[in-house]
């Protein structure tokens, strides 16, 4: 237990230090501009609505925390909510698995408090950490329903409408959830197990009801299939890091598993492993289900797989727990071993897996160190669209986050506002920012033909990202450190852009 605490502390710390010094990225941006306090819950609500397509459930809590803590203001202040609930939920998740699973609940809390989920996501003012235990819920559920043991219904179902509720605040999440009590629906089927069907249908129901509400209320759903940004290369780059993802004790179980074949003779003549074999199947399953849709319609990135990792790591424990038992370690010993080596490897994961794209700090601190650019219009394209509307409110916001100075000043890539910015002193003629060329919208080539046509224009390019600039500023074409190139250049076939093919 005093092994337990000092974990859970020093995790807690983790949480609370990557929070203060990680910088804002885009979403988290979207979460401050949609939870304003200064907006009543029916204004919140109706822009939420009109452009996010995930439910409002957590953007309401942010509200709700940011209008009682209304003198605090920043990022920190939001994923400060973050830590808490993820601190409530892993007491949840402990008293859940004590009560439906049992067993060393010690290396459930080891491998929870080590997820590099749980580390990064714990810690960000976005909803990902509700998914992850959302997964972990559904697991404890899956596990215990498919146990011989008696079912305890009642923290059954507590467990599991915890869980799909959990699962509700994204829409991928949401899938995921259905297709795990899906799995375990056909089993009970299959085992003529009554109950335990009725028991899925009622979850699947209730999660497809809140998808359905979504999609029937919602317009924020078509506007983000309209405007699809992920792309095969975001597929690869979630294959390429998911071990990372997944986190180092699940990785050294299997490998240590596969490695002995002591320990896999005894895990295969020891039946109460089955339940475990039988969700680890859904899990992957569910992973090569996922990824073969990805070959028709890219649609996962790496943060979208929370629901699935919190959910494999059930069945990972349950491995584990016989996996020790069997090697005869001493308890404690064993304990440290795996809470030091995957506490400082899952840390060092979590820090370098890129789960975020779109840094912009490069390009705003170049913007925000051009005197005449501190109080310029700057005209702009983010994704693969010139944003409108209550999205320009959102991302406006964001590029003066990185550049400084008043929001208002960042306006939508408009023909009038692409004719003024190159009228002014200002040499920042357009910024895309985050670019996603595969999907880009008319109005956006437009954009970059228009600024083009001004003047000859150089373009300086970041990760995902551009700043159009006159090529007759020789000053600031020179302070620049990355790549550049003209618009003859880029807007071709064979550009960095490629968006005139």
């Amino acid at each position: 237990m005093v092994i337990l605490i000092a974990m859970a502390v020093l995790a807690l710390g983790v949480l609370v230090g990557f929070a203060l010094l990680r910088e804002a990225w885009m979403d988290e941006l979207f979460t401050y501009v949609y939870t304003d306090p200064a907006k009543s819950a029916g204004e919140h609500f109706r822009t939420q609505w009109a452009n996010e397509p995930h439910p409002a459930t957590y953007y309401f809590l942010v509200w709700a925390w940011r209008s009682l803590a209304a003198s605090q203001t920043g990022i920190f202040w939001l994923r400060l909510l973050s830590i808490g609930l993820s601190a409530g939920l892993f007491v949840g998740a402990l008293g859940a698995y004590r009560a439906l699973i049992g067993g060393r609940v010690v290396v459930f809390a080891a491998f929870l408090l080590t997820s590099p989920v749980l580390l990064f996501y714990g810690q960000e003012a976005r909803s990902y950490f509700f998914s992850f235990f959302g997964g972990v819920y559904l697991g404890i559920v899956f596990l215990s329903a498919v146990r011989p043991a008696p079912l305890q219904w009642r923290s059954l179902w507590i467990t599991g409408l915890a869980g799909v509720i959990l699962c509700t605040v994204h829409f991928i999440s949401s899938f995921t959830a259905i297709f795990f009590i899906l799995c375990l629906g056909m089993i009970a089927l299959y085992r003529r197990r009554w109950d335990i069907v009725i028991f899925a249908g009622v979850l699947v129901t209730l999660a497809l009801v809140c998808v359905g509400s979504n999609i029937l209320f919602s317009s924020g759903l078509r506007n983000a299939t309209s405007s699809f940004w992920i792309g095969g290369s975001d597929v690869l780059q979630s294959i390429v890091w998911m071990p990372a993802f997944i986190g180092l004790p699940m990785i050294a179980i299997v490998a240590g598993v596969l490695a002995s074949p002591a320990l896999r003779a005894h895990l295969k003549t020891e039946q109460a492993l089955t339940p475990a074999f039988y969700a680890l199947g859904a899990v992957f399953l569910f992973v090569a289900f996922a990824y073969g849709v990805c070959v028709v319609k890219p649609f996962i990135v790496l943060r979208y797989l929370c629901t699935w990792v919190g959910f494999f790591l059930v069945p990972a424990v349950f491995v584990a727990t016989y996996a020790l038992e069997a090697l005869k370690l001493d308890g404690a010993s064993a304990l440290a071993m795996l809470i030091g080596t995957s506490f400082v490897g899952d840390t060092l994961l979590m820090s370098v897996t890129p789960h975020t794209t779109g840094p912009w700090r490069e390009a705003g601190l170049f913007v925000q160190g051009i005197p005449a650019c501190r109080d310029a219009t700057i005209p702009f394209t983010v994704l693969s669209f010139v944003p409108k509307g209550n999205d320009l409110e959102a991302y406006s916001r964001m590029f003066a986050w990185h550049a400084g100075g008043d929001p208002h000043r960042f306006v939508g890539a408009e023909p009038a506002s692409l004719d003024r910015a190159a009228a002014q002193s200002c040499p920042i003629r357009l910024w895309a920012a985050n670019m996603r060329p595969q999907y880009l919208e008319p109005e956006v080539k437009d954009a970059f033909e228009r600024t083009c046509a001004h003047e000859p224009i150089s373009v300086l390019s970041y990760e995902r990202g551009y700043l159009f600039v006159p090529s007759s500023d020789v000053q600031t074409i020179a302070e620049w450190k990355g790549a550049q190139s003209s618009c003859a250049e880029a807007l071709t076939p064979k550009g960095l852009l490629d968006v005139l093919r």
